[in-house]
């Protein structure tokens, strides 16, 4: 039969593995996939948002190193590379822990329609936010294959793969062309994607003025 307790924990212990979250809101859904590689101390998540039949992916890389922790972006303003370095901030390069640290008395045995596969609900009560929303757990036996939490106000679901088999490096071509925000021009960034958006009560032109206004501000002496 299998143990939840350790199903948790494999994945507790896992030195990396694959997220896919979507996320549902309001009719609007979100899609990244986020590959942990906690051996080296590196992350990677990719999101896309589709704006109006434009598709836009953002890319991030995270590394912890030193009691510093270092991303590069690419997505926000366009095609370029974003660095940043934050000293003395630490963080744990997780997913969704939260459900992976809940004692095992918190998962309930019900029944799975998909064949090899044991499905949990877990009772999230004792975590923030946690009230009222509903969480299916799913796994293979051995690892925790998708979790699904619905409430009120969305749906996430997350699936996970490749355990202890994913890896990340940040490539050396990103590390050459990043740099800090204030050493990029952004006066060329594109912003055509924006112009056939029809979104009701959302006025376009005030956030295109608004957008205008962070880019000059953003190449201003004073922002720099």
């Amino acid at each position: 039969s299998v143990k939840i307790d350790k199903v948790l924990d494999n994945m507790n212990n896992s030195k990396s593995y694959t997220m896919n979250v979507e996320i549902t809101n309001d009719s609007i859904t979100s899609k990244s996939k986020i590959e942990f590689d906690k051996s080296n101390g590196i992350s990677r998540q990719t999101a896309s948002v589709d704006l109006n039949g434009t598709p836009t992916e953002t890319i991030m890389y995270t590394q912890v190193s030193d009691n510093k922790v270092i991303s590069y972006t690419k997505g926000m303003f366009g095609d370029n590379w974003i660095y940043s370095e934050v000293e003395g901030t630490t963080i744990h390069l997780d997913g969704k822990t939260d459900v992976f640290n809940l004692e095992p008395s918190k998962f309930t045995k019900v029944k799975s329609n998909i064949k090899g596969i044991y499905k949990y609900e877990a009772d999230l009560s004792g975590i923030e936010d946690g009230n009222g929303v509903k969480c299916y757990v799913y796994t293979d036996g051995k690892y925790i294959t998708k979790v699904e939490m619905t409430s009120d106000d969305f749906n996430e679901v997350i699936t996970f793969s490749d355990v202890d088999n994913t890896f990340v490096i940040v490539p050396d071509d990103v590390k050459e062309n990043a740099k800090k925000i204030g050493e990029i021009d952004f006066s060329d960034i594109d912003l055509s994607q924006y112009n056939d958006i029809d979104i009701s009560d959302i006025d376009n032109d005030a956030i295109k003025e608004q957008i205008e206004k962070a880019k000059e501000y953003m190449n201003s002496d004073e922002f720099k």
